[in-house]
């Protein structure tokens, strides 16, 4: 697939390479809000989703010069964004997968409940109270 840059995106990375503040704001700017969201996410406190997202765009500015245009920049970023808030994760805490097995399996049983919309606020909160192997698993 063709992912080719526009120029102005093609200056920016040029700029951010040649250590341009204003240039990396720009770039931050532009990014920081969806990058955040997909942190949180893996990462639901908001004090660890911060140092996470501050963390992932030192590694961008470090790393700018490997980004070849194999995909969109924004997509280089949020690999780069998740496997940051993974490895936050993993520093937290050894964790293991195979304590999931552990938890007892409630039957479902569906109710009139289920076929109404649920708003994203209530199915965030919901992610957040499964326990952390689960919800990294389910992000």
């Amino acid at each position: 697939m063709d992912y080719s840059l526009k120029k102005e995106d093609r200056r920016l990375i040029a700029k951010c390479i040649t250590g341009n503040q204003l240039a990396q704001y720009q770039l931050y700017s532009r990014y920081y809000k969806a990058m955040y969201s997909t942190i949180i996410r893996i990462t639901p406190r908001t004090t660890d989703a911060e140092d996470v997202l501050q963390e992932t765009f030192i590694k961008v500015f470090e790393k700018l010069t490997t980004f070849k245009g194999d995909s969109t920049l924004g997509a280089w970023i949020k690999r780069i964004a998740v496997n940051s808030a993974l490895n936050h994760i993993r520093s937290k805490k050894n964790m293991s997968f195979s304590e999931l097995e552990d938890y007892e399996r409630i039957p479902w049983e569906p109710d009139d409940s289920d076929t109404l919309p649920l708003e994203m606020k209530t199915i965030h909160h919901e992610i957040k109270q499964l326990p952390e192997g689960c919800r990294v698993v389910f992000t």
